[in-house]
């Protein structure tokens, strides 16, 4: 079985890699649309195939999902802690989403998806030829839970506004900035996110930033309507991977920390403080803690290679879940200070005995 699966997923690869190097030749002749269109047969075609590979290729919550990114760069360092934990690793890949993305907006916007769509083929491409494994699938177009998704979301984001009952309520009474803070709760005000890298200020500046980096995507639009937007788009898009990871037994390892903020926002407000999280939600937090405490200048670009086969044997992930499954896993005691400084303490030895492996120090068995 495990030999058959290792097959179909050579052979599947082998052709996304042919259908995506036509799709990048034709997206210089034809729109956008039809190009992805293209590639959303091909994944419709082989749809069985898929869901066999994600029931049957990896052990449950034992496999990683790079996911809530635009594309999944060989050339960056995020790839080495995202290959710290799990045995096998997939890349969601969102190609097939962006036909929504292109039927619902205007041409300007098709231009911008066109370079969108260019570049993400791109990044395919240097996976499938150089991913080390990595195993590139539309995993969570393939889950097709969007209509439960945005349910959920819009059901989270009408709980943010204690004097709100409804989306029509909030459409009718929230429009400016001072609408936004009189109607909602501020312990969802203070943390709330909007987009990666931003630095600490008020709302309002949250909403001013936002709109001068991506304002082409809604304009002529007020502050109620943004900050709908925004959030709904996080919530809906963070519940579609937690249904997905769900469903396949996957790790999720967001790209986008925005993201992870709002799968964490999630967590805190959906479970109860005498529950312990359960073995996904405790998985999540830890691999996620694992790529903000990450040093990129830990193990050079040229020695992933060296990386991959030194863990496969070091195997840091049992090591660091050793150190961690003494510690108190109910929600409202995890203290993350000592889960960063667990982790920072495991990737100092993990870089120290990489160092004597890379000189020939220490070798394993053959």
């Amino acid at each position: 079985m495990v030999k058959l699966l290792n097959m179909n997923v050579k052979n599947l690869s082998d052709e996304y890699r042919s259908v995506l190097e036509e799709a990048l030749k034709n997206l210089y002749k034809v729109d956008s649309l039809a190009t992805v269109d293209e590639i959303v047969v091909y994944w419709a075609r082989n749809n069985r195939l898929v869901d066999c590979i994600l029931k049957h290729n990896h052990s449950w919550n034992n496999a990683g999902l790079f996911t809530a990114a635009v594309n999944y760069d060989v050339e960056g360092y995020e790839k080495f802690p995202f290959m710290l934990m799990n045995k096998v690793h997939y890349w969601d890949d969102i190609i097939p989403d962006y036909i929504t993305h292109i039927e619902c907006f205007n041409d300007n916007f098709d231009k911008d998806m066109r370079n969108i769509t260019i570049g993400t083929i791109g990044d395919d491409l240097k996976v499938l030829n150089k991913g080390y494994g990595v195993i590139v699938l539309p995993v969570r177009y393939f889950c097709d839970s969007k209509e439960e998704s945005s349910d959920f979301a819009k059901d989270f984001f009408v709980q943010m506004f204690p004097k709100i009952h409804n989306m029509d309520e909030y459409h009718e009474k929230v429009h400016s900035l001072s609408d936004i803070l009189e109607n909602g709760s501020p312990s969802f005000m203070e943390g709330i996110r909007l987009m990666d890298g931003e630095e600490p200020n008020d709302l309002g500046q949250k909403l001013e930033n936002y709109r001068k980096r991506y304002g082409y995507r809604i304009p002529d639009c007020d502050d109620g309507k943004l900050f709908y937007f925004v959030v709904i788009g996080y919530l809906s898009q963070v519940y579609d991977i937690m249904i997905a990871c769900y469903s396949y037994g996957l790790i999720p390892f967001f790209r986008d920390l925005v993201s992870f903020h709002y799968f964490f926002m999630i967590v805190f407000f959906t479970t109860k403080p005498e529950d312990k999280l359960d073995e996904f939600k405790f998985r999540t937090i830890i691999y996620n803690a694992i790529r903000t405490v990450y040093d990129s200048d830990l193990i050079s670009n040229d020695d992933f290679e060296l990386f991959v086969n030194f863990n496969s044997e070091y195997d840091f992930e049992t090591k660091l879940f050793k150190e961690l499954e003494n510690e108190n896993k109910i929600f409202k005691e995890i203290d993350s200070n000592r889960i960063r400084s667990i982790i920072k303490d495991n990737l100092s030895c993990f870089k120290m005995e990489f160092d004597k492996y890379k000189s020939g120090i220490i070798k394993f068995k053959e």
